[in-house]
């Protein structure tokens, strides 16, 4: 083969491996001390599973930052089923409950949310997440997170499934606690249930200055010594974050006749106080009567972008 022959192969060669499809991988490593993780990636957005603490630990840029908030004291730690039926350990990140809580109260249920889950990598990089099925809640979880290769964008159905030998009525619940994030935001339409499109919930309700009402959406603040809760409805189905540079979205389908927990709201955000320096993007599904074996999905929708300036 000649010499300029040889080169322009090699420029073709170079050219196709740069225009190759993106593609997701999944590798299991040890993250924040915690062995066994899984982080799924298509080399430009990276999300990290911790099955020591069922939960998702990590969703960010691959070469960071982490936009889920993490407890640094609590890495690498874990819960035993004792320790959790006395106290809830805030590891951070995004997990699953059941709602309404006004039905469990406090702390959540250790056989969701505290002892280990076990999970396995699916084809077409995907992996499922198994929650123990909880005596208390008479439910387990089960999540499926599969990550986009093109843009990074990640679909989680997080479904719960009636375990044991009676009826439950329950909603499921979904809870990322976001980094110190500048604002949380989510588009309201006013309804019935909501004549403002949102409300507050519970005793957590903003200090003035804290929460914005504009035309067609609301947005909160975190305030350094008083915690904060507020529930909205709106068809879009979403809630957003601005954390450091960038605006982190979860977005799912809302049901116009969907008969949601805290007064009709399928999207809420929670403001912690200091030292904890998060706040939480939720949805919700409907509350449903689950007869024994009966399950219900939530499909969530994750992605990242680049904040504009001005937002």
């Amino acid at each position: 083969m000649k010499a300029p022959a040889a080169v322009a192969l090699v420029a073709v060669l170079a050219s196709m491996q740069a225009h190759a499809a993106p593609v997701v991988s999944v590798r299991r490593e040890a993250t924040q001390g915690w062995p066994g993780c899984y982080r799924i990636s298509n080399g430009k957005v990276s999300l990290v599973v911790a099955p020591a603490i069922g939960r998702i630990v990590y969703y960010g840029p691959a070469a960071g930052p982490n936009l889920l908030w993490e407890q640094a004291g609590l890495r690498g730690k874990t819960v035993t089923l004792a320790q959790g039926r006395k106290e809830w350990a805030n590891f951070g990140g995004d997990k699953l409950w059941p709602a309404p809580q006004s039905k469990w109260n406090w702390p959540p249920d250790p056989y969701l949310d505290g002892i280990g889950h076990t999970a396995t990598a699916l084809k077409g990089g995907s992996v499922r997440l198994v929650s123990a099925a909880s005596p208390n809640s008479g439910i387990r979880f089960e999540r499926v997170i599969t990550m986009d290769a093109a843009d990074g964008s990640v679909t989680i159905r997080n479904t719960m499934l009636n375990t044991g030998d009676q009826d439950v009525e329950w909603s499921v619940w979904e809870v990322a606690q976001v980094a110190e994030p500048r604002w949380c935001e989510m588009p309201i339409v006013a309804s019935a249930g909501l004549p403002k499109g949102w409300t507050a919930i519970g005793p957590n309700v903003p200090q003035a200055g804290y929460v914005a009402a504009r035309p067609g959406s609301v947005r909160l603040r975190r305030h350094a010594a008083k915690a904060a809760k507020i529930g909205g409805w709106s068809p879009h189905g979403l809630v957003r974050a601005r954390v450091g540079a960038w605006e982190l979205t979860l977005r799912a389908t809302v049901e116009p006749e969907g008969g949601y927990p805290d007064g009709g709201c399928p999207q809420e955000i929670f403001s912690s106080p200091d030292p904890l320096k998060y706040m939480e993007l939720e949805l919700l599904g409907p509350v449903r009567l689950l007869q024994p074996g009966d399950s219900q999905t939530l499909t969530t929708i994750w992605s990242l972008r680049r904040a504009a300036p001005s937002r």
